[in-house]
């Protein structure tokens, strides 16, 4: 590497201190290069480039809050410059202040309108969102300056699955993948896709792909090989294990016994609130909360690998009525709850895990299910975690919180138990009630999730329960009506 000229002979030689920054800069000593521009300003706070090219640095060291900070000092001295807005709405991006990087990247685009990494930053902040027709304009334009940029194919893609236009998001995968056939998140999301549209024999396939672009969680490494159907499992041992949320292991699990009747010994492994639950599943020999210590296995298999390992197909799913079952002793403590009322009872989850990425889309907020709380019933919350508004409106709505006697999924199935009807939003609840075969309504986002197919009313996993759909995104004002008139029985 060359060495960064010499320091300058006079304290206020400005000219020799930047170049010597500028030099670290780009031999890529970053941090020195950080110390000789703050150098720089120090002796000059006004120097434009020492700001500019600072910022940037500070942008690719992750120092995002002073990047924008120093930017922003930069643009007070010229503002006619596309990248520096860029790069402050980068820095804005990068700490999920959306709404300021979206004007920035507009303002980067009115001075360079074919700035094209512009283009592709404000589809995906728009995205971000949730404005994802919004969204396609710009990634439109991204990809007209490059045909064959990879990351504006695979998030034009997205934006178009957001809308449930999913021939033309396949196109966007289909040929992203001819650029680069290794793309994982390509082949998530065309695996997304198809099981979307009923696709299960490529959409397995697909989905086997979120292993390798941490899709669905982070990947775990075993002695024992992999088991996706093709060896014998007789006098065998495998373990089974969770991977991403409780409802993908409510769910999947129902694989568990159709595993052991290969011949196989199970191990199940979930997180810690199923373990009591799923212990009652037949033909597992154990369950194991995660974190606890592994047994002997000859092989293994993340529970949401198992429909491609069993090649299931619509029309193959295992769709018993109820697959998992309350622990009587249990139900006997909640079967006089509420003591005093004649009503039927009416558990209801309004919002999930609000870490989750679509939370936004999928969650509703409490005061929009007054209408339902009109109803001639007793309502009964069955979610746990509540959010700062919530308490009010459980007292205002007079909506019953038994929180406090729900320790794991075990209590909360014994509740269900004696619940007549469940309406939820697109989170474990829903779940729980399908696989116990709980009369349910699950109000659903507009774009859904890809188990819930496309545009149908009920569940081929779960036959107990009822979809009602958003018409327009956004709105849940008509899925909340719809929702009022319970079916009858």
């Amino acid at each position: 590497m060359n060495q960064p000229p010499a320091a300058p002979s006079q304290a206020n030689d400005l000219d020799a201190r930047f170049q010597r920054a500028l030099t670290w800069h780009r031999q890529g000593d970053w941090p020195q290069a950080l110390l000789a521009y703050r150098a720089v300003l120090e002796l000059a706070p006004g120097h434009f480039d020492a700001l500019r090219l600072l910022g940037i640095l500070q942008v690719q060291q992750g120092e995002h809050q002073s990047a924008i900070e120093t930017l922003q000092r930069a643009l007070q001295i010229d503002a006619t410059q596309a990248d520096l807005h860029f790069n402050l709405g980068t820095a804005l991006h990068l700490l999920r202040r959306l709404d300021a990087a979206r004007l920035c990247y507009l303002q980067a685009l009115q001075r360079q309108p074919e700035h094209h990494q512009a283009l592709y930053n404000l589809g995906l902040v728009l995205y971000e969102l949730h404005r994802p027709a919004e969204a396609l304009a710009y990634y439109d334009r991204a990809l007209q300056l490059k045909p064959d940029s990879i990351e504006a194919l695979c998030n034009y893609g997205q934006a178009l699955q957001a809308l449930n236009q999913l021939d033309g998001a396949l196109a966007c995968y289909t040929r992203a993948l001819q650029l680069q056939p290794d793309l994982a998140l390509a082949h998530w999301n065309s695996g997304l896709c198809r099981l979307l549209r009923g696709e299960f024999e490529l959409g397995w396939q697909h989905y086997e792909w979120g292993r390798v672009c941490g899709q669905r969680g982070p990947q775990r490494i075993f002695e024992a090989p992999l088991w996706l159907g093709e060896q014998s499992l007789q006098g065998k041992s495998i373990l089974l294990h969770a991977e991403q949320g409780l409802g993908d292991t409510l769910q999947f699990c129902r694989y568990a016994p159709l595993v052991a009747a290969l011949g196989a010994t199970v191990w199940l492994e979930v997180q810690a609130p199923l373990q009591v639950l799923l212990s009652q599943l037949p033909g597992v020999t154990g369950v194991i909360a995660q974190g606890d210590a592994l047994p002997h296995f000859d092989y293994h298999c993340p529970l949401l690998s198992l429909p491609l390992a069993f090649r299931t197909r619509l029309e193959t799913i295992p769709s018993q009525a109820a697959y998992l079952h309350a622990d009587p002793d249990k139900i006997a403590r909640w079967s006089t709850y509420p003591a005093s009322s004649q009503q039927p009872l009416i558990g209801i989850a309004w919002s999930g895990n609000p870490t989750h990425r679509h939370d936004q889309l999928r969650s509703i907020p409490l005061a929009q299910w007054a209408p339902l709380f009109a109803l001639n019933a007793r309502f009964v919350c069955l979610q746990t975690a509540l959010r700062d508004s919530d308490h009010e409106l459980l007292q205002q709505f007079k909506i019953l919180n038994p929180a406090q006697d729900l320790h794991d999924f075990s209590d909360t199935a014994a509740l269900l138990a004696c619940i007549d009807h469940v309406i939820t939003v697109d989170t474990s609840i829903a779940h729980l009630a399908g696989a116990l075969g709980k009369p349910t309504t699950l109000l659903l986002p507009y774009a859904a999730d890809f188990r819930w197919l496309l545009e149908r009313g009920d569940s081929p996993w779960y036959p107990s329960l009822r979809l009602i759909r958003q018409s327009v995104v956004g709105v849940w004002d008509d899925v909340i009506e719809q929702a009022c008139h319970l079916p009858a029985g």
